[in-house]
């Protein structure tokens, strides 16, 4: 299983993307609304990825993902910025301090979310595969 923790502070695209992930197999999901709820479920829920909004009330996603970066315990977390910031300063600060992948909401085909979550996981190789991933024996 990989846990995955969405930070977004919209409730419709948080239940959007919530809704998306749980109706595959593979993934736990949890959520946060701002970067200071996120780095408390960071510590307790210790996902595999989280999928990081910018910007948020009360600590941005820049300011979280610099927080997880600089602390030895959540700094092999796997992160994807979620933004519509489009290949802007934002976008190239996150990737710059160890962001693996940027998604924009306004054009991604949210039935690819789970894909785009699994190739970043494959990418930084942080969580073991599943039994589904496994290859099948021969007939």
């Amino acid at each position: 299983m990989i846990k995955v923790l969405i930070v977004e502070d919209d409730p419709a695209l948080l239940r959007l993307c919530q809704n998306t992930l749980k109706i595959e197999e593979d993934f736990t999901v949890d959520s946060a609304t701002n970067g200071k709820e996120a780095l408390s479920k960071i510590a307790t829920f210790m996902p595999d990825v989280v999928l990081l909004d910018i910007m948020m009330p009360e600590m941005n996603g820049i300011e979280v993902l610099v927080s997880m970066k600089t602390n030895p315990k959540t700094a092999g977390i796997v992160v994807i910025v979620f933004t519509n910031a489009f290949k802007g300063k934002s976008v190239d600060s996150a990737l710059a301090l160890g962001a693996a992948d940027f998604v924009i909401k306004s054009d991604i085909d949210y039935s690819t979310l789970g894909a785009r979550i699994r190739a970043a996981v494959a990418k930084s190789g942080s969580v073991a595969p599943t039994a589904s991933d496994a290859p099948k024996p021969a007939l």
